[in-house]
Parts: C-alpha cells; sequence; structure tokens
C-alpha cells in the first residue's frame, strides 16, 4: 500500500483511505490535493492525504490493523487523519479512526441524515443561492445519495426544483420533489435513477445544457479544473465532505464556473 501526504509540514493532514488491489498510485495525488485546496479556502493550516491499501476486502481488517500500527504515531498525534473512501465504511477504518480529534456529533442522527449531512447540505445550498440564486432555479445532482436528498430539501425552501439526478446505474429526468428522493434513495438504493422511466448514461449528468445548476461530489477527483471546463450548466457546487473544520466539521461547498474552474 501507500500513504501520500500532500503538505509533509502540516499540522495534520486529512483524507480518504481507499481499498483494492489493483489502486494507482498515481491517481492518490488528486485526491490529496483537493482537500489541501478546501483548507486553504478556509484558512486552515492543513493538508490532505490518501492512503491507499492494495488489498483485497477479504483482508480488509487485517490490512487495516498492519497500517494502524505501522502509523500509529501519526495516528496518535492527530497529524493523520482518515476517512472512509473507495471500499470502505467508517466501521471499516477500526485503529485508523481511533484517534479522530474531530468533533463526535458529526454523526449524531437528525431528521434528514446525521449532523454532517445535514449541514453539509446547508452549506452547499447556502453557497449556490448566493452565487446564483436558487429561485426557480433547475438542478441537478450528481450521485444521489442521503446527501443529495437533503440538498434537494435545501433547494426547494429556497424555490429550486430537481429536474435530473444521477446514480451509477444512470440518469433520471423529470421533476422530483425531495419527499419523493428520499423514498426512491431509501427502497431502491442506486436503481433509484431507474425508476423513472427512459434512463441515460451516468456520464451526461454533466452536459445538462437545461439545468442551472449542478451539485456534484460523490467521490473525491469525480469534477476535477480539467473535467470542469465541459460542465454545461452555469454553475457547479462541490459537496464532498471534507471535515476539515476542528469545531464544527462543516462542509467546503465550492462554485466554479464551467468556463473556468471547479474543485471537486
Amino acid at each position: 500500500g501507500f500513504v501520500l501526504v500532500d503538505l509533509p509540514d502540516a499540522e495534520r493532514s486529512v483524507g480518504p483511505v481507499r481499498l483494492g488491489s489493483k489502486l494507482i498510485v498515481a491517481n492518490a495525488p488528486n485526491y490529496a490535493r483537493e482537500l489541501t485546496y478546501g483548507f486553504a479556502l478556509l484558512e486552515q493550516q492543513h493538508g490532505g492525504m490518501t492512503i491507499g491499501l492494495k488489498a483485497d476486502p477479504a483482508d480488509r481488517a487485517d490490512t487495516v490493523a498492519a497500517v494502524a500500527d505501522e502509523l500509529s504515531v501519526d495516528l496518535e498525534a492527530g497529524r493523520l487523519v482518515p476517512d472512509p473512501g473507495l471500499r470502505m465504511t467508517r466501521g471499516d477504518l477500526g485503529a485508523l479512526g481511533a484517534h479522530d480529534p474531530r468533533l463526535p456529533l458529526r454523526f449524531a442522527k437528525n431528521t434528514g441524515g446525521t449532523v454532517e449531512t445535514e449541514l453539509t447540505a446547508l452549506g452547499a445550498a447556502v453557497v449556490a443561492d448566493r452565487a446564483v440564486g436558487l429561485e426557480a432555479k433547475r438542478v441537478a445532482i450528481e450521485g444521489l445519495s442521503e446527501l443529495g436528498a437533503a440538498i434537494a430539501v435545501e433547494v426547494e425552501r429556497r424555490g429550486g426544483s430537481v429536474t435530473r439526478f444521477s446514480t451509477s446505474k444512470g440518469v433520471a429526468n423529470g421533476s422530483f420533489a425531495a419527499d419523493e428522493l428520499k423514498s426512491v434513495l431509501r427502497e431502491h438504493g442506486a436503481d433509484a435513477s431507474t425508476m423513472f422511466g427512459d434512463v441515460a448514461q451516468p456520464w451526461s449528468i454533466w452536459n445538462g445544457a437545461d439545468v442551472d445548476v449542478l451539485f456534484c461530489g460523490s467521490k473525491s477527483g469525480v469534477l476535477t479544473h480539467a473535467g470542469a471546463a465541459t460542465v454545461r450548466p452555469a454553475a457547479a457546487i462541490s459537496t464532498m465532505l471534507s471535515k476539515n473544520s476542528r469545531r464544527t466539521n462543516v462542509s467546503r461547498p465550492e462554485v466554479g464556473s464551467s468556463r473556468t474552474s471547479s474543485s471537486g
């Protein structure tokens, strides 16, 4: 496996733990650098990092334990703060997450999901509203999840409507109420996009000329500065759960023009 730290001198580095026997090291810098940019936006002297566990899922627990033992000094000091990434849940982190210095309140359940999810949705919606206004705007959500459903609630509260969303199975087009998205996500998961007639290819979420705002961030690196130039909506809002505030752990939603740049 490997550990990639973007800023070696940072007092804290945060980032995803990814699991897979075929992980490619060359893909890792983008994951770490994206989080570094997020900290910079918040004027925090922290950096991004990522841990790659090159192992099969069957060996997950033993691999995590071995890596946690090797990195114990930095983990216990709070210099490395891992989050779950590819093929990992928070429970899978085990000893890697045992010394997380951030507030556990972020995992408390609320009506719309965890506190972290609701704050991330609120932050993303407020940024979109201030940047371009959400009143009467047509919104797309890339990678529908609990967070995406929470964003739909905040969009509705500000007078917008969700007209497109994607999952790994495809893209659904129409007009979707927040309660409807919550229900179909709960019942069908990734198949939610197949419940509304014709399903477009997942990549078509980026080509929404008839969409005003795109919320994206289903995974780290889903939209880079290079890809931003091809995005058709007027504004792209990153919804990555970046876990980078020591006090409230709120999100770092960012706005980028499809003609300039956007990290995500």
